[in-house]
């Protein structure tokens, strides 16, 4: 018998969740995309779609035995997912409401959403492999995180958005 030729399937999970999760708001609700005609509503429509995801999560730490006061290590393992799905809801409106006009479409604020994710696990890789402490790296006014700029002369300096260049 010959060899069967496999065929891959590349499934992208983030843009799968972005248009289910659009086609709910469509179908249900409001398409999120729509706020970005209007900043004020975005901002409203961000803001309690963020509360209701920490609420959700906190629902979901009800879930596990997580109090170190406590000695039950319970885990609720199919209520756990399913509060962490319910945040996952709300996280996707507030991805949608991103969107920066309405014919952005799921796909495209995937793909802006995995190469974050990329490159910031690329990032805190690097800081643990460099002994990230957490604190060094971050102003000493406002403890914002610091950005290394290179000047023309090549040398680095620790520079803060709000606050300049930054002497440490």
């Amino acid at each position: 018998m010959p060899d069967t030729p496999s065929i891959t399937i590349q499934v992208d999970p983030f843009r799968l969740w972005l248009e289910l999760q659009l086609k709910l708001q469509q179908t249900v609700f409001t398409d999120p995309r729509t706020y970005s005609e209007d900043p004020e509503a975005r901002a409203t429509f961000v803001l309690w779609n963020a509360f209701a995801a920490c609420d959700e999560i906190h629902e979901a730490m009800q879930e596990i035995g997580w109090k170190p006061w406590a000695t039950s290590r319970h885990l609720n393992d199919a209520a756990f997912i399913s509060e962490i799905v319910d945040a996952l809801h709300f996280i996707g409106n507030m991805v949608l409401a991103a969107a920066e006009h309405l014919d952005e479409t799921p796909e495209e604020l995937a793909a802006k959403m995995w190469a974050a994710y990329q490159n910031k696990a690329a990032k805190n890789i690097q800081r643990q492999l460099e002994g990230y402490d957490g604190a060094s790296d971050k102003c000493p006014i406002c403890h914002r995180e610091l950005q290394v700029v290179s000047t023309d002369s090549g040398i680095r300096e620790l520079f803060c958005p709000d606050h300049g260049r930054i002497e440490i």
